[in-house]
């Protein structure tokens, strides 16, 4: 039983409501939960490596690292648009479609193996891959 819900996170977390499934069959609860999980982990990141920039620059960056943008860019890299479930007159994903599959990926991932591995991840592709973060706010 466990290992079928499991299962069924990572597939929800790529049905787009596009594609018309049953009502709480697509991505968007997981979307929801990952936005939140992603959030937290940008802020304690940016917390941690930050120990003396004020409130107001770590909520830029916050902000720099969780935008459709930089999602977007993510699900590129990882090919996430060509797993992308997607109905109706959809074809190609926009960069929203694929910033909200990231995170539902989140979402699923956290649900499914737990903070530490989502954490890891968040870090390995989001979080550490940042650039930018020098910028004053």
């Amino acid at each position: 039983m466990g290992e079928l819900k499991t299962a069924k996170h990572m597939q929800l977390a790529l049905i787009h409501s596009s594609a018309r499934p049953a009502p709480g069959e697509n991505n968007e609860r997981l979307e929801f939960l990952g936005d939140s999980v992603l959030d937290m982990l940008a802020a304690q990141y940016l917390y941690n490596i930050y120990p003396s920039k004020s409130e107001g620059f770590l909520a830029g960056a916050r902000a720099e690292l969780v935008c459709t943008d930089n999602l977007a860019r993510v699900a590129e890299r990882i090919n996430l648009g060509a797993r992308l479930i997607l109905g109706g007159s959809c074809r190609i994903p926009t960069k929203k479609m694929l910033a909200d599959a990231v995170e539902a990926q989140i979402g699923a991932m956290y649900l499914t193996y737990g903070m530490d591995t989502t954490r890891q991840w968040v870090t390995d592709n989001i979080l550490g891959r940042a650039s930018y973060l020098g910028r004053s706010y």
